[in-house]
């Protein structure tokens, strides 16, 4: 019982749905056809491919950045093992040994001493990404010639120098203002060379070319830098964010060395997400951070761009379908249209209206039996309108013979003469009153006669009803009054004879006999 009772309201549904379908005009199927066949699928199909599109390019640039990410790391880890490599070498170099800790008698011998030796400028000629090769050493019989450079007491209490001397001959990365280049900051590799023979030590320390970095940085898309253990920006690719500045990212992580991994951070209330590294180096202390960055909110304004190109292309296609359907139903639904409009002028009783249209199609021929049936109706309608015509005419003729017949009865002078008779023998009996009356029966009588079924004027007409209301009122001993009021230039108007006074007369014997009293 269930399924038939829903089989039974699907089928309402459907006839009802159907019906209000096919109770629409023309117009409204077309516009519902074209909301359903072309703007809901082109919707839907642009929204899906611009989501899709969207999805497809934050994807990239997550894989673009991790991509960044390993050439960046390369590229300085590349820089870092140079640096390491001259580290080594000069750790086994006993010459460094001895010039480090003998006692140099003159200046001139000193100047000889670096003359000879070359093999730090080699280095650097040979390594582009080392910009600077130092030994701080604890011999004033040395002079400072920016390789080899005798510490004081403002060197020996740097914080960096200490860090060197207590790493115990490890490999120390670490950035600070370096005397020898007007205070700049560099990332350098710090590193304490002992010497046991002469019981002595010096601290070397390698700059690296953060300049270089910055350029090999400014070829990656994303935002790239690279921060020492205390958070100090050492290179980036960023010119808004300058080196030798902290970063600003300590609430995301308190606890630097701890990070690594991506993280999805807020800056500035947009969307940023972050790949950050650790750079490490083998016989080192510690290390360096990379950080790779990207506004996701760009991405996502990048794939708004591309869905507002996607829906002013919709909106650019809604309009050339809607041109088209504007001439499609220029060419089929207007012909229609005219037709019906052309049959409601017809079922309004005006039977000229025809249709002008072209074709052989269902529409044309609809048009052409349009017009033969409205020919036909109207060739009808003038055949009833000439049988009605004759029609009137042959009353009229047969109620002129009548009048004419009734007129004849009687000869006129014999009754013109008999009334003119009593009229003067009133007269003469002093009956003035009944002479008035001789006298408006005559002159009724002859306007009577004198109708031929012709038309006269309303001034003969009301001459007539004159009289008659004279004669009545006499018969009916002065029981009501009268009065005519015509405008003048009405009294010419034509009319039939006689129209008029019947109207009067109904008014006297169904009105005025059967009132008491008088009356008008």
């Amino acid at each position: 019982m269930d399924k038939i009772r829903n089989l039974c309201k699907y089928n309402y549904m459907q006839n009802r749905l159907l019906r209000t379908f096919n109770d629409l005009g023309l117009r409204g199927k077309m516009v519902i056809s074209f909301l359903i066949l072309i703007i809901l699928p082109f919707t839907f199909i642009t929204s899906f491919m611009v989501q899709h599109f969207r999805d497809i390019m934050i994807d990239k640039a997550y894989n673009q950045s991790l991509e960044n990410m390993v050439r960046s790391k390369s590229s300085t880890t590349e820089a870092l093992q140079r640096a390491l490599t001259i580290s080594d070498k000069v750790s086994l170099m006993y010459t460094i040994g001895d010039i480090v800790n003998r006692e140099y008698q003159s200046s001139l011998e000193v100047f000889k001493t670096y003359r000879e030796f070359t093999t730090f400028r080699e280095y650097i000629n040979d390594y582009p990404e080392i910009t600077a090769i130092k030994i701080y050493v604890d011999n004033n019989t040395m002079l400072n010639n920016w390789e080899f450079i005798p510490v004081n007491n403002e060197i020996i209490n740097r914080a960096w120098y200490k860090r060197a001397l207590g790493s115990n001959g490890q490999n120390t990365w670490l950035s600070f203002s370096d005397i020898t280049k007007k205070n700049n900051t560099n990332l350098s590799l710090v590193r304490t060379l002992y010497f046991k023979e002469h019981g002595n030590y010096a601290v070397l320390v390698i700059d690296i070319d953060t300049k270089r970095l910055n350029n090999l940085f400014s070829k990656e898309s994303y935002e790239t830098f690279i921060v020492d253990e205390y958070g100090k920006i050492i290179s980036t690719n960023n010119a808004g964010r300058k080196s030798n500045s902290y970063y600003e990212f300590e609430e995301e992580f308190p606890n630097l060395r701890e990070a690594k991994g991506q993280y999805n951070i807020l800056i500035d209330n947009k969307k940023y997400h972050m790949i950050v590294d650790d750079i490490t180096t083998e016989n080192s202390s510690n290390g360096v951070k990379i950080f790779s960055i990207f506004s996701v909110s760009s991405i996502i304004e990048e794939a708004n761009e591309v869905w507002l190109f996607g829906f002013r292309s919709i909106i650019l296609l809604v309009i050339i379908a809607s041109l088209a359907l504007y001439i499609l139903y220029s060419i089929l639904v207007r012909r229609l249209i005219r037709v019906q409009e052309s049959m409601d002028i017809v079922a309004n009783g005006h039977f000229h209206s025809f249709i002008e249209i072209d074709g052989k199609d269902e529409i044309g021929k609809l048009a052409h039996h349009f017009n033969n049936m409205v020919k036909n109706i109207n060739r009808l309608v003038t055949q009833i309108d000439i049988t009605n015509r004759q029609k009137r005419a042959l009353e009229n003729h047969q109620n002129e013979i009548k009048l004419q017949m009734l007129a004849s009865q009687i000869n006129p002078h014999f009754l013109f003469n008999s009334l003119e008779a009593i009229r003067m023998k009133a007269h003469m009996d002093s009956q003035p009153e009944i002479a008035n009356i001789v006298k408006q029966l005559g002159r009724l009588m002859r306007r009577v006669l004198e109708v031929e079924g012709s038309w006269f004027s309303l001034k003969n007409e009301l001459e007539i009803i004159k009289s008659f209301l004279e004669i009545e009122k006499f018969r009916l001993d002065s029981n009501f009054d009268y009065y005519i009021d015509v405008e003048d230039e009405c009294l010419e108007v034509m009319m039939p004879p006689l129209l008029i006074q019947p109207l009067i007369e109904n008014a006297l014997i169904h009105g005025i006999e059967k009132k008491p009293g008088e009356g008008n």
